[in-house]
């Protein structure tokens, strides 16, 4: 590698440059560069002049041809950039571009200005809700604005900002009207709300003089008048919190405290002035009027505190309303009793002229009638029509012999009772030996109803004659219900001595209801079932010994005992088992007889020693004596079927 070469100081010396001047050439060149700059002024204006020509003819084209604001906006944003015509480069192209913008977003927002319009009117309408109503607004601003977006954001910002803040215009302005009209609302609620609490006041005091409430936790007793200061402070409050109702408020306040004094009267002068008992008479109206007047209200203590918590005017307001009730009430008396005394007259020749007939037709139905509507006009015209109808009846006037006979035929029924007969008497349809003669055939044909219910009764439940009662039967629970029953009826007739024989055989066929003494004759039918068949009984009749008789000389297809004769709802075929029974005592043991459903009598036997009939044995042993047991059990549940069914009474 070659040594840079390194030269000492001091080498280089200054030297002393000669000022040349070319003057002739520094005007040359003046001249040439005022020249170029003339040219260049000259260049520049003829340039910006036919730029400004450019501008103006974009501008005028763009005029001459606009966009049409529907087409623009329902067009995508391919089609868009289409429609709008020039470019960026040229003056022409970027005036042209910018007009037609500029006119399409003012037709865009007058466009958008009418939609804000109907949505609006729609939003009046139909009361839309607030929030809605924003949607909507924001809806038109974001689509008019992002129509200009892909053309143009400058001018998309700007009809953004300008129908943003239209949109807002509107939104608060509905808001406004919203809150107004809610207002009004709740205010004319309110006043609603108000007259419904001032119509209120007289169910509240109908409801009770004094009233128990909850104050702060704890239960009081608390009078009308208090009762009703608190309700109006509770609905006060909630009127005066409207601000719209600051004037109603005071007016609705005054309308209460006079509407409880109204109400208050009110109450005092139904309960306490105008009733039918202080109507009914002069003498009453005007103790009424008194008890007013004095304060004292009969002594109510409650309508004596009320009175003296009203108003000293309406006090006095209140007292000159019932002094002129009274007088009314007197007036209307006076003019009643007046024209009453001539009623009176009338109506007491009419029903004199009614008595006289009903005495001729013997009518002593009509007499009472008559009697009745007299008392109902007048207590001493009453009285008077009564005391002739006594000496009437003394005189033997209305004896009604109808009447006389249709008592004797009760009588023979036995549904004749004592109080027919004195209802009968006091009516003057018969006379007192009459009446004498029935009541002593009522007792002597009363000693006899007790032993004609009593029949009634055994009939009922289904009892035999005492003679023919068993002493198995006597073990029955039917008979031991009889005997309860039959000591019902003793007591009945005992405790009853005006009693018909008809009320006693009724009583006693009402001691027993059909279905338990069903019950009872189903029970002791079974039980005598059992008695008969169990294995564990003297008889055993539903062993295989007797099933094996029945079907060699009853019939071969026989089951068992209880199956063919022994069935409660069909008795009928206890009499083909006391039948077969009574045949069976004709048959000795050890006889061959041959199997054969013919009499006893009738019966063959095999001689044969070998391959023959075997020796007849009777079934479990049973002696003669013990069959004529099993038939008087047997009859005895036949006779019970019987009197059930020959003695039935009507249900």
């Amino acid at each position: 590698m070659s040594v840079r070469k390194i030269f000492p100081g001091g080498m280089i010396k200054p030297v002393n440059i000669p000022n040349v001047n070319f003057s002739q050439f520094q005007v040359q060149s003046s001249a040439f560069n005022n020249l170029a700059q003339r040219l260049d002024k000259m260049m520049n204006f003829a340039v910006n002049q036919g730029e400004k020509i450019a501008i103006e003819e974009g501008k005028k084209f763009a005029a001459s041809n606009p966009l049409d604001a529907d087409t623009f906006f329902n067009a995508n944003p391919e089609e868009r950039e289409k429609l709008v015509k020039g470019d960026n480069i040229t003056s022409y192209g970027r005036a042209l571009k910018v007009a037609q913008i500029n006119l399409l977003a003012t037709d865009l927002s007058i466009k958008a200005q009418g939609d804000f319009t109907k949505l609006k009117i729609m939003a009046v309408g139909s009361n839309m809700d607030a929030d809605l109503y924003e949607q909507g607004l924001n809806a038109i601003v974001k689509g008019y604005s992002d129509s200009l977006l892909d053309v143009d954001a400058d001018a998309s910002l700007t009809v953004k900002a300008q129908l943003a803040s239209k949109a807002n215009t509107l939104y608060t302005s509905y808001l406004d009207d919203k809150i107004k009209d809610y207002n009004t609302i709740k205010a004319s609620n309110l006043q609603n709300y108000g007259q419904e609490q001032l119509d209120s006041i007289p169910d509240e005091i109908k409801a009770g003089t004094m009233r128990t409430i909850k104050i702060e936790g704890a239960t009081q007793n608390v009078t009308i008048e208090e009762f009703l200061d608190l309700k109006k402070k509770e609905y006060f409050a909630k009127i005066v919190a409207n601000p719209k109702l600051k004037k109603y408020s005071l007016t609705w306040e005054k309308e209460w405290d006079a509407r409880v004094q109204l109400e208050l009267k009110n109450y005092l002068y139904t309960q306490f002035v105008d009733t039918n008992e202080n109507r009914e008479t002069m003498s009453a109206a005007s103790k009424a009027n008194k008890e007013i007047q004095n304060g004292t209200f009969f002594g109510n203590k409650e309508a004596q505190r009320i009175f003296n918590n009203l108003d000293s005017e309406e006090q006095k307001k209140f007292k000159a309303e019932v002094r002129t009730w009274k007088a009314d009430v007197i007036s209307s008396r006076e003019k009643d009793e007046t024209g009453n005394e001539l009623d009176l007259k009338t109506e007491k020749e009419l029903l004199t002229e009614e008595y006289l007939q009903a005495e001729t037709d013997n009518d002593t139905e009509k007499v009472n009638e008559i009697i009745t509507q007299a008392y109902k006009l007048d207590k001493s015209l009453g009285n008077e029509f009564k005391k002739t109808f006594n000496a009437d009846l003394k005189s033997g006037l209305f004896f009604d012999p109808d009447i006389e006979l249709n008592l004797y035929v009760d009588l023979y029924n036995g549904v004749l009772s004592e109080r027919e007969v004195l209802d009968a008497v006091a009516a003057g349809n018969i006379g007192k030996d009459t009446a004498i003669n029935l009541r002593s055939q009522m007792v002597s044909m009363r000693k006899d109803s007790y032993a004609k219910a009593d029949a009634e009764l055994r009939k009922t439940i289904g009892i035999p004659e005492p003679g023919s009662i068993t002493p198995g039967f006597v073990e029955t629970k039917k008979y031991r219900q009889y005997v309860k029953r039959s000591a019902e009826l003793l007591k009945y007739y005992n405790d009853n001595p005006t009693a018909t024989p008809k009320e006693l055989i009724d009583y006693a066929r009402g001691l027993e209801d059909k279905q338990e003494i069903q019950n009872l004759n189903e029970e002791d039918f079974k039980k005598k079932v059992k008695d008969l068949t169990s294995m564990d009984g003297p008889y055993k009749m539903a062993s295989g010994e007797w099933d094996k008789y029945f079907r060699e000389f009853y019939n071969e297809k026989h089951l068992t005992v209880q199956t063919d004769f022994l069935s409660f709802n069909d008795k009928s075929k206890i009499g083909l088992l006391i039948k077969e029974l009574e045949e069976l005592k004709l048959m000795t043991d050890g006889v061959r007889y041959k199997p054969s459903t013919v009499a006893p009598g009738d019966l063959e036997v095999d001689d044969k020693f070998f391959g023959g009939a075997k020796e007849f044995k009777r079934p479990e042993g049973v002696t003669n004596r013990e069959i004529d047991m099993i038939i008087d059990i047997l009859e005895d549940m036949q006779s019970e079927w019987s009197r059930w069914h020959v003695y039935k009474l009507p249900w």
